[in-house]
Parts: C-alpha cells; structure tokens; sequence
C-alpha cells in the first residue's frame, strides 16, 4: 500500500503543512511508499524536488515526479497507471476537478486535500 499525491507546488507554498499531514497519515499508516506528483509552473525545481525526496527518504520509499501545469494529464495518467487497489491518493483541492474524477474511476481510494 502507498500514497499517491497529485499536489500543485504553489499549494505546498501557501500551506507547508500539507505535507505533513500526508506524511503523517503515511507514517502512521505504515504506508509503504509515497510517490509525489508535482505539477508546477515550468519553473526548474529539480534541485528542489531532489532535497525534498532525500529528506523523506529517510522515513518511506519515495519517489518525486515534476510536471509542467500544461503536461498535467500525463501525471494524471501515470498516477492511473501506478494505482494498485489499496493505494490512496490525495489530490489537492486546486488540481481541476475533472482530473480528479478520471483518476476516482481507476483508483478506489481517493482524498481530497
């Protein structure tokens, strides 16, 4: 079992607790992996994304993928893709809601952040 989040980077900023509350759930879910999804505003944030999955690393089996907001529906096909039956995914609240419900209709277990 694992944690899908679909989250918008300019949602991290504007509420740096968010992560600590997915990784809370998957702490003490005794969650085998996390894969992040991070759709940004073309920005470069490889270095960025790299120090984030070496913190977490330390605690889960992580995995950080960067999309451009104008590639976002490839993440929301990887994320279909990688879904197995007892996944969650989270999906931030700024994600555009048709994405959220192609991906509830893959992925059974789905949270709205």
């Amino acid at each position: 079992m694992g944690i899908l989040f679909l989250v918008d980077l300019d949602r991290i900023k504007r509420d740096p607790a968010l992560f600590g509350k997915v990784l809370t759930r998957a702490r003490y879910g005794r969650l085998g992996s996390l894969t992040i999804y991070l759709v940004t505003n073309g920005r470069e944030l490889r270095e960025w994304a790299e120090s984030l999955r070496e913190g977490l690393a330390k605690n889960f089996d992580v995995t950080v993928y960067l999309y451009p907001v104008a590639n976002i529906e490839k993440a929301v096909k990887m994320i279909i893709s990688s879904c197995r039956g007892d996944d969650i995914v989270t999906i931030c609240k700024e994600i555009p809601e048709h994405h959220a419900r192609e991906i509830s209709s893959s992925c059974p277990h789905i949270e709205i952040t």
